[in-house]
């Protein structure tokens, strides 16, 4: 490769805060307002225009992860922040009922609603935020990240910070730290997915079709030479009447080789290929699938789903073993119960399920990076296994991670910005006090 030497150049200082966050998804946005709420002067940067990650720039459709299901009931083991954003949602019609499906149950959301509401509660909260804005590089000294240089239509700049929360989806921050991670499982990740909406929809047809029915219908497609590279996904009926969110398509190099979410030409790839395959399932869903035969596509998510990039080594791994065993931690500062949910080969999602109405905890140390002593990471970068992460990543996991980082960041402060040295007792009885579920 060939290559020019830069000239040296001061670089401004612009922003000094006390605690920064690196992306604004479900667990950067809750980080964010968690860490503001107990008095702390915080910065967020986002590389978009709108707030929500995976949510909102990729149409996620629905917040999974909430609940623990048996066959009688589901039951929230994910409340504070998640809980305040679908009653805030409530006030714009911008969410619906929970909604059970296969063993488990989500909660359809109105994606636009979400950006209204989640730049509504930055701005009450008080959270400095910039958008269109990158993080490149860090500044670094010993084992604490100092501050993060920025780019964007001001030009290059410093951001100083005691305490950086990494909640970029990729663990950006910390790769660029020294940190150490690997990719998927010896490099291997989780297939991504291009997420849309259709409009003109028969709901009332659709709403009579099984999960089941609708997988029959696009395995016809596929014997009749339709080449869908999933036949069973999820579809679930936005607040809008007459409008769905459709999870189907499966993103894949030639041979069914995942794509490298870090190499660029690769995502370029990938953005394109699965826009393709968004107006191959219009057409399969027009021709063969009740309620679809006037519908057509109304959006397709900003930015293509990606489900897994860099798994960050941290102080404790989260394994697979943790989450089937409903594994209970000293120092548990969030909850899941959703399955090991596997997007790899083959035309079928994976479904590993853990015992109905029972739960596992995440532990405090797996937000906390190897060797960095000021940083910690929040979301679906967070130190755990391939399989772990198949169940940790998603939205409501994510959004509780992200406010016990918030929470922990405050603490840290009067620590000397030392993030091993705080009480996680404190940390759990402060998220209790916001209405966190704890065990």
């Amino acid at each position: 490769m060939k290559k020019i030497n830069e000239p040296s150049r001061e670089i401004p200082i612009t922003n000094e805060t006390s605690v920064l966050v690196v992306g604004g998804g479900a667990a950067g946005l809750s980080a964010a307002i968690a860490a503001r709420r107990m008095g702390c002067d915080v910065t967020l940067i986002e590389k978009y225009g709108f707030l929500g990650g995976t949510l909102t720039s990729v149409t996620l459709g629905s917040f999974c992860g909430i609940f623990t299901v048996t066959e009688d009931s589901i039951k929230p083991v994910v409340k504070g922040f998640q809980e305040e954003i679908i009653e805030r949602l409530k006030m714009y019609n911008g969410v619906s009922e929970a909604k059970r499906w296969l063993k488990t149950a989500s909660v359809p959301y109105d994606t636009t609603s979400f950006k209204r509401v989640a730049d509504e509660l930055v701005e009450e909260a008080g959270v400095q935020i910039l958008y269109h804005t990158l993080a490149v590089s860090v500044i670094k000294e010993h084992n604490q990240v100092k501050g993060v240089i920025i780019e964007n239509k001001n030009g290059r700049s410093a951001i100083m910070a005691d305490v950086i929360i990494d909640a970029s989806g990729d663990g950006d921050i910390i790769s660029m730290a020294g940190g150490e991670y690997s990719v998927g499982d010896n490099g291997i990740t989780q297939f991504p997915s291009s997420m849309f909406r259709m409009v003109n929809v028969n709901t009332e047809k659709l709403s009579s079709l099984s999960r089941e029915e609708v997988t029959e219908y696009f395995q016809k497609a596929v014997n009749d030479g339709y080449p869908l590279p999933r036949v069973a996904g999820g579809i679930h009926l936005n607040p809008i009447d007459h409008v769905v969110h459709l999870n189907v398509t499966k993103v894949s190099n030639e041979g069914e080789v995942p794509i490298n979410p870090l190499d660029t030409s690769q995502l370029t790839y990938a953005e394109m290929e699965g826009r393709k395959q968004v107006f191959l399932y219009e057409r399969v869903l027009q021709k063969y699938v009740p309620g679809f035969e006037k519908a057509r596509v109304i959006d397709i998510g900003p930015s293509i789903g990606i489900r897994e990039a860099r798994l960050i080594k941290g102080d404790y791994t989260l394994t697979s073993d943790d989450v089937l065993s409903c594994r209970k931690f000293e120092d548990a500062i969030a909850c899941g119960a959703w399955p090991v949910e596997m997007h790899d080969s083959g035309n079928k999602t994976r479904w590993v399920w853990i015992e109905p109405g029972n739960f596992y905890t995440i532990p405090y140390q797996s937000l906390i990076p190897a060797r960095l002593e000021n940083v910690l990471m929040a979301g679906r970068n967070i130190s755990a296994t391939h399989e772990a992460q198949a169940s940790v990543r998603v939205s409501a996991i994510c959004m509780a991670m992200g406010q016990a980082a918030g929470i922990a960041a405050y603490l840290a402060l009067s620590q000397e910005n030392q993030v091993r040295h705080i009480s996680v007792e404190k940390l759990q009885k402060l998220l209790l006090d916001n209405n966190a579920f704890l065990p």
